[in-house]
């Protein structure tokens, strides 16, 4: 499972949600790609922020290499 982090505690996460890149931030991936299914959420930091497990859609110890490619549809 991967962990996720920075999850506000007042977004609704349910078990089965998918999860996707954001794109935020100058971030080397662009927003949309699909990245797993929530797995768990819990409480954590005395309400502060949310644990959330996700399961990836791929097996992640059978990628050496991954390539992204953007291309606009003419």
């Amino acid at each position: 499972d991967l962990a996720m982090s920075l999850v506000e505690p007042t977004t609704e996460v349910r078990i089965g949600d998918a999860v996707v890149t954001s794109g935020l931030q100058q971030s080397e991936y662009p927003p949309g790609l699909p990245v797993g299914l929530v797995r768990s959420t819990k409480r954590v930091d005395a309400g502060l922020g949310q644990a959330v497990r996700v399961r990836p859609l791929v097996n992640l110890r059978r990628l050496s290499f991954v390539r992204v490619l953007q291309w606009s549809p003419q």
